[in-house]
């Protein structure tokens, strides 16, 4: 089947379907034969992740939206979507003339709201109901690995599972940053087991101040900030820059976590070829 070339900005050009279709799965022998195009598949992926419009409104250039959705759900359990990401990822890592595999890694949280689906709770100090992306970037910004759970839930009860989804065939960093919250238990007590080091983490010392009304509060005064740590916050910002994560829409967590490495495809492939 001939490939021709998206007429969106999302569209994958022809050098950078070249440079992942490696990874696409290869159709099952006896099957039917492949009818719709694997590279408007995913260049049907990347208009919803960039434009944030619903499975169902797909613009007719496309595939059915039932074929690309059904591609899209079994690549998420495939892990197809992470293994072309950490392949570019890799690749620009050697780029710019690092090695491939990280040596500092950062970690931190953000909460979104998020409509209906699993793991929904109320996030107090955020005011948010909805979930949690924890995420692990380099010194790039390039996310490593992440998890998303309810709004509810500390970040340290859950952030050991960050480290749970960091690839198998790649080194262990050697240092871990993050913020106060991160240099408590459980998750610095299973990071020096698991990983053999402690999170380095920003400390704070609380201090006593009165508001506008008068009244006595406290807040953390934080001392020891860590230079890198921005890096891991203009991730966060990235995300705005896809509508599809302005919120989490998705029904399952999976889903979500997946539409978090789709939405850095676009950027890798730009700094690649730039």
């Amino acid at each position: 089947m001939e490939e021709v070339e998206g007429s969106y900005p999302s569209s994958l050009r022809h050098h950078e379907w070249e440079a992942i279709k490696i990874f696409i799965p290869a159709q099952k022998e006896g099957g039917r034969p492949r009818v719709s195009s694997i590279r408007q598949v995913i260049n049907a992926v990347l208009y919803v992740t960039c434009s944030g419009c619903a499975w169902r409104y797909l613009p007719r250039e496309f595939p059915p939206w039932q074929t690309v959705y059904d591609y899209f759900s079994k690549w998420v359990k495939l892990g197809i979507w992470q293994k072309i990401h950490q392949l570019l990822a890799r690749q620009l890592r050697l780029k710019v003339g690092k090695s491939e595999a990280p040596h500092l890694v950062i970690i931190d949280g953000q909460s979104v709201r998020a409509a209906h689906g699993e793991e929904r709770g109320w996030d107090g100090f955020k005011k948010v109901r909805g979930r949690k992306r924890q995420i692990l970037v380099d010194s790039l910004g390039i996310i490593w690995a992440v998890r998303v759970h309810r709004g509810n839930q500390q970040e340290t009860t859950r952030a050991h599972e960050v480290l749970l989804n960091y690839p198998g065939d790649v080194p262990k960093p050697e240092k871990i940053l993050g913020d106060f919250g991160y240099g408590k238990s459980p998750f610095d007590v299973w990071v020096k087991f698991n990983w053999g080091m402690w999170p380095e983490c920003r400390k704070g010392t609380q201090e006593i101040f009165k508001n506008a009304q008068g009244k006595l509060r406290k807040r953390v005064v934080e001392t020891n900030l860590k230079p890198q740590r921005w890096i891991v916050e203009r991730t966060f910002a990235w995300f705005n820059f896809t509508r599809r994560l302005a919120h989490d829409y998705e029904r399952k967590t999976i889903n979500s976590e997946a539409f978090l490495f789709i939405s850095q495809i676009p950027l890798l492939l730009k700094r690649i070829y730039s």
